[in-house]
């Protein structure tokens, strides 16, 4: 009973959430279904979606990195989003196979203590590095070549030890 409910009606592209991230400035990250995304900055709801430059409009999984940066895993690859005070002055870098991302299908997103980002999918896991300013990376892609059980990877954890451990369809490596 002491709910707030958020859908369409108060402004959100799709009532199905599929994922929430809280960024440093308090705004709400919403990841929909098949609306894009929702930045709810407690008063307003900003949209974000295909029309604005995202790859897809079904949102799987969002982090934020230390630099600030919100990532968004969607349906259909890999965008970076470099927020303002402002969200819709921010700038917009989408990964794709055209410019080395070698996962389509992602599943989920995870920041390793050495500021590396790692994205899982059914095409292996994939280790993304900035170099610079950010804007120089390079992507580097573990599959059954590498030695995982299956290239069918779901998430990806940092152990205290520092030891990365990945779990697989087959098998947790």
């Amino acid at each position: 009973k002491d709910f707030a409910y958020y859908d369409q009606r108060v402004g959100l592209p799709h009532a199905f959430t599929s994922c929430l991230l809280e960024d440093r400035q308090g705004r709400m990250w919403i990841g929909t279904h098949e609306g894009g995304l929702a930045i709810h900055d407690g008063t307003t709801i900003t949209l974000l979606n295909k029309t604005h430059g995202l790859p897809d409009d079904k949102i799987i999984d969002l982090i934020q990195d230390e630099r600030g940066d919100i990532w968004m895993a969607t349906a259909t690859g890999l965008a970076r989003y470099e927020p303002e005070q402002d969200p819709m002055a921010g700038r917009l870098t989408v990964y794709a196979s055209d410019n080395g991302l070698p996962i389509r299908s992602i599943k989920n997103l995870k920041l390793l203590r050495d500021g590396s980002l790692w994205i899982t999918g059914r095409e292996g896991v994939c280790r993304f590095s900035r170099r610079g300013d950010g804007h120089d990376h390079s992507f580097m892609l573990l599959d059954t070549a590498q030695g995982l059980p299956s290239a069918a990877t779901e998430v990806v954890h940092e152990a205290r030890d520092g030891a990365i451990w990945i779990g697989t369809e087959a098998g947790l490596c």
